[in-house]
């Protein structure tokens, strides 16, 4: 049966095919097969009523519940696509397990997005280093020298966007609109497919800005 059609099959099917399936802990929980020695069935159950009969059969019918509304997958919320949790759980595992300088980019490209909120002017001055320019002239939306400035609204969006909206962003960025901060991301990254310096460069900047 392919898994395209999944979604097509009868409530009682699904049950079933989530029953036989090899690794659900679903069989052991109900009583059908024998229970795994590291599983703690007890604990769920016991929201149930508890590890009896009536208690299994409340947990069969909350199972056979959620088959039939459909539930939401909760890594939708997870922050980097591995955390999920409030803002404080969140940043007490980036300040306890995760230590951005010593991870790079092309060996866990989501890190970044636990470091959480990175100031304008700190990223102003890598990208202010680079170019040769002070971090006020990148900051300032009328600043002359574009390249620079595009690549600060960059490294904003990529480095803060997972904790603030687009508009916030055009904000910290001198006063734009967000669909500019979303405009600029987009052609930056169609120059840099052509433009092999300049994607350099903002790699460079970037990676620079991670392991301040």
């Amino acid at each position: 049966m392919r898994l395209k059609r999944y979604k097509e099959l009868t409530v009682e099917d699904k049950a079933r095919i989530l029953k036989e399936y090899r690794w659900s802990s679903l069989p052991g929980y109900l009583g059908i097969t024998k229970r795994d020695e590291f599983v703690t069935y007890g604990i769920v159950l016991g929201y149930m009523g508890g590890d009896t009969k009536e208690g299994k059969n409340r947990y069969r019918d909350f199972i056979l519940s959620g088959i039939r509304k459909g539930i939401k997958s909760p890594l939708k919320e997870a922050r980097a696509e591995a955390v999920l949790g409030t803002d404080s759980f969140i940043e007490w595992i980036r300040e306890t397990f995760i230590d951005v300088k010593e991870w790079t980019r092309k060996e866990q490209p989501q890190v970044g997005l636990l470091r959480g909120v990175i100031p304008v002017q700190e990223m102003a001055r890598a990208v202010g280093e680079e170019y040769g320019v002070r971090p006020e002239e990148v900051v300032n939306a009328r600043s002359p020298y574009r390249e620079a400035r595009r690549v600060l609204i960059e490294m904003s969006y990529r480095l803060n966007m997972s904790y603030r909206s687009l508009q916030k962003l055009g904000d910290e960025l001198g006063g734009i609109g967000g669909a500019a901060v979303a405009q600029n991301h987009n052609r930056l990254q169609k120059q840099m497919l052509n433009d092999k310096k300049l994607a350099r460069r903002v790699e460079k900047i970037y990676k620079s800005i991670l392991s301040q």
